[in-house]
């Protein structure tokens, strides 16, 4: 806890530093102030000696000491000072409200609005909502919804002016609660507050949440589709025309216990059916063993088209080389001739 403490102050000092950079031409500053509730921080600080602490605090103490003399060379006397826990007003912990604190000053806050920015004029124009003080001297909307079921703050909810900070503020602490959409944020606002326009607000601060466009916007629009490749688009037979890819790896049961196999789709382009085999690996013999056993159900297609896998690439480097040392035998050569092929 107090390295925590220790990297607070040197925060602190950093920020300092560099706002008296900032503002030096401007203000004069002669003192400036650093309090801490860790004492054990503070003897540190004052502490010359810094092998014993640590690696982590002597940087620390060696940074705060680098930059206390580079405010002293501009005239800053820098001075650190013990403060209570319960005097320090940067703990968290001491300044919460509790609950009725809290609604005491959000009525203090709505009262400040409502008297700053409601006038008569304006109450004239929303006359349709029967605005007027409730008991708490708040100005309320008292509609026809006074016998439903619904809670005292939604049967007969705060007036608050639309397009102003306070509605601002409202319709953010609402939206920041699960960042929920525009209509359910509107639910949720309509259950204690009624502000004019409410909607329309509602959209602009949703699009200008940064959170909600992380989580809903896409990063990139979609690029335009291009034309389909032709053989998908003329009309041939069942897989003259196909796609191949493998999928797995597949468990299996073996003579010696167990293994595994995958499974090669093979789809027409154009009819969009498949064609299923197992391979017993990824190696290119297996893999020709399948084209010709594919070959022999199906036929042997036009064209195949795959990804760049090296299995595939080698396969057809070996299928071009088999079909020219094919058109040099003699024996092939002949056959075909008398065959007319």
């Amino acid at each position: 806890m107090p390295k925590m403490e220790l990297n607070a102050v040197t925060l602190a000092l950093r920020l300092t530093h560099s706002v008296l950079e900032e503002i030096e031409h401007l203000v004069i500053v002669e003192q400036v102030w650093i309090f801490t509730d860790s004492e054990i921080v503070l003897n540190w600080i004052k502490t010359k000696q810094q092998k014993e602490k640590g690696q982590m605090v002597s940087n620390r103490l060696k940074e705060i000491g680098e930059i206390v003399n580079h405010m002293k060379s501009r005239n800053h006397e820098v001075y650190f000072a013990y403060v209570r826990s319960q005097d320090n007003h940067a703990d968290a912990d001491d300044t919460l409200l509790d609950g009725a604190e809290r609604a005491y000053a959000g009525s203090l806050l709505i009262r400040h609005h409502q008297q700053t920015w409601i006038a008569q004029e304006i109450l004239r124009k929303f006359h349709n909502l029967y605005v007027k003080a409730g008991e708490d001297g708040l100005l309320r909307c008292f509609g026809r919804m006074g016998r439903s079921e619904l809670t005292e703050s939604a049967k007969f909810p705060i007036f608050i002016l639309q397009k102003t900070t306070l509605a601002k503020w409202i319709i953010n602490e609402y939206h920041q609660k699960g960042r929920p959409g525009v209509n359910h944020t509107v639910a949720l606002v309509r259950q204690q507050f009624w502000i004019p326009q409410l909607r329309s607000q509602v959209i602009k601060q949703v699009r200008s949440c940064i959170i909600c466009q992380k989580l809903n916007n896409f990063p990139y629009r979609y690029p335009e589709q291009s034309s389909l490749p032709k053989e998908r688009l003329i009309q041939t037979r069942p897989f003259e025309h196909v796609g191949l890819d493998y999928f797995g790896p597949l468990p299996i049961a073996t003579a010696s216990g167990q293994g595994k196999c995958y499974g090669s789709i093979i789809t027409c382009m154009v009819a969009k059916l498949i064609h299923l085999e197992l391979v017993s690996d990824l190696s290119t013999i297996a893999f020709i063993q399948m084209l010709r056993r594919f070959f022999a159900r199906r036929g042997v297609p036009a064209t195949i088209t795959s990804d760049n896998s090296p299995t595939f690439l080698l396969g057809e480097k070996i299928l071009k080389e088999c079909v020219e040392a094919a058109k040099r035998d003699p024996v092939v050569v002949r056959e075909l001739s008398n065959r007319e092929i």
